[in-house]
């Protein structure tokens, strides 16, 4: 038998994928609802702290299936390297300031070029051959 009752919870549809890095990258609407957890916070944290104190340019954040890691870096690549309006709405859905350690190491006026890329079975010079072509 058929119920008419209507589910008690909804989920937004932007929920229901996952963050795709490459396609997302000039979304204005790809943060939106996002909510910036203590972990994902102190990740940007300490990469802007060695950002700004080191020449260190590698970073390897770990966590477990699910626990936001895609979406942390595409903010982290829509603050650094997105349009003005999309590095606007990266900076306001993860809550920063003017003279927040991220901004400033990340938030500058001039923005970085990013060039998304996701592990594949391929040469990193293949990978990178292709990565000019998808920069907003």
């Amino acid at each position: 038998m058929a119920s008419n009752a209507r589910p008690m919870v909804q989920v937004a549809s932007r929920f229901q994928r996952s963050v795709q890095l490459e396609s997302d990258l000039a979304r204005e609407d790809a943060l939106d609802g996002y909510v910036l957890h203590g972990s994902g916070e102190l990740a940007l944290e300490t990469t802007a702290r060695y950002v700004a104190s080191s020449q260190q340019r590698a970073f390897t954040w770990t966590g477990p299936y699910g626990g936001g890691k895609s979406t942390l870096a595409l903010a982290l690549a829509q603050l650094s390297g997105g349009t003005p309006q999309v590095r606007k709405r990266a900076k306001a859905a993860l809550g920063l300031d003017a003279a927040s350690e991220v901004t400033r190491a990340f938030g500058g006026r001039k923005a970085w070029a990013v060039i998304p890329l996701v592990g594949r079975r391929q040469s990193l010079e293949a990978a990178l051959s292709h990565g000019p072509a998808r920069l907003p």
